[in-house]
C-alpha cells in the first residue's frame, strides 16, 4: 500500500502552508526538508501512517495516525506548523509590571480578544485563569468541562504573561482550522477539533 498523497492535496498543503515545500514522494513515505540537517518523514506500514523527525540523523517519532482521512487533517495542520510562519512568543513589557488581578483584567483586553480566553470564570474552549488563595492556575477547558492544565501554582505576573500567549496560541489555532477546512474544503469534526487543540496546545 502507498501512502494516497496526490498532487492536488501537495499543492492545496502548499497553499495552505503559505510557501513552496522540499516534498521527495517514495512508494510508502514521503519526506518533508527544512535544512540540510531536519526533516521530517509520513511513513505508512499496515495501514498505519507514522510521522517522524529526523535531526541530524536521529528519528524520533512525533505522531501516529489510523486513518486516512486523520492523517490528511492532522499532517496539514502539522506541516503548517513546522514551516509557515512562526508564532511571536514575546509579549509586551507591561505585563511584568503587573501587581494585582484588577491591573491583569484590563491589559490583557487591550492585546487579545475576549473570545480565547477567560478570568474567574470557567468557559468552554478558552484558555482560563483561575485563582487559589494567592496563587493562579491556568488550563485550557473543553466542551465537557474537563480540564488541561498548563501551569500551576504561580504569581500573578507570570500567570497574565502566561495567559497571554497561550490565547494568541488558541487564536492562531482556530484560525489555522479555519483557514484549512477552506483551502482543502473539509470540514474538521468537533472532537477531532478537541483533539487537534490538546495535541498542539
Amino acid at each position: 500500500m502507498s501512502i494516497n498523497l496526490d498532487d492536488e492535496y501537495l499543492k492545496k498543503l502548499e497553499k495552505y502552508v503559505g510557501k513552496k515545500l522540499e516534498i521527495f514522494k517514495e512508494e510508502n513515505e514521503i519526506k518533508f526538508y527544512e535544512d540540510v540537517e531536519i526533516h521530517y518523514i509520513l511513513e505508512e506500514k499496515d495501514k498505519i501512517y507514522s510521522f517522524y523527525i529526523v535531526e541530524r540523523g536521529k528519528r524520533s517519532k512525533l505522531a501516529e495516525y489510523f486513518s486516512e482521512k486523520k492523517m490528511k487533517q492532522r499532517l496539514a495542520i502539522n506541516i503548517k506548523g513546522l514551516f509557515g510562519e512562526k508564532i511571536d512568543y514575546s509579549k509586551p513589557k507591561e505585563f511584568n509590571n503587573i501587581k494585582n488581578l484588577e491591573d491583569g483584567k484590563k491589559l490583557i483586553a487591550v492585546y487579545i480578544e475576549p473570545e480565547y480566553y477567560s478570568i474567574m470564570n470557567p468557559e468552554a474552549m478558552k484558555i482560563n485563569l483561575e485563582k487559589e488563595k494567592e496563587k493562579y492556575h491556568i488550563y485550557f477547558l473543553n466542551d465537557s468541562n474537563e480540564k488541561q492544565y498548563l501551569e500551576k501554582n504561580i504569581d500573578v505576573s507570570f500567570a497574565f504573561s502566561r495567559l497571554y500567549n497561550e490565547a494568541r496560541y488558541l487564536k492562531r489555532f482556530f484560525n489555522k482550522i479555519k483557514e484549512y477546512e477552506v483551502i482543502f474544503d473539509d470540514k474538521i469534526e468537533e472532537e477531532r477539533l478537541y483533539g487537534l487543540i490538546i495535541h498542539n496546545i
